[in-house]
């Protein structure tokens, strides 16, 4: 089954990530407002927070654990 993606801002980043990795499930993409790159300065702000249980406050934590449970650190550790 295909799909039409369509993302905004960071959802644009999630939508060509997910292209990238399903290019048969993606019909049709559709971005805006999405970064194009990532400088030095945003390969260290991510590097800063790589690790979820120490580097993430408990509010992050709280917010995005419900959603991706055990997969969040892993998911998290393969970005960039």
């Amino acid at each position: 089954e295909k799909f039409n993606v369509v993302g905004w801002s960071d959802g644009a980043i999630a939508a060509v990530l997910l292209a990238a990795k399903y290019p048969e499930r993606v019909e049709k993409l559709i971005i805006f407002g999405g970064n194009a790159y990532f400088d030095k300065d945003d390969v260290e702000a991510f590097e800063s927070t790589r690790d979820v249980s120490t580097q993430w406050s408990k509010r992050m934590l709280e917010t995005h654990l419900p959603v991706y449970g055990d997969d969040l650190q892993p998911m998290w550790s393969s970005a960039i």
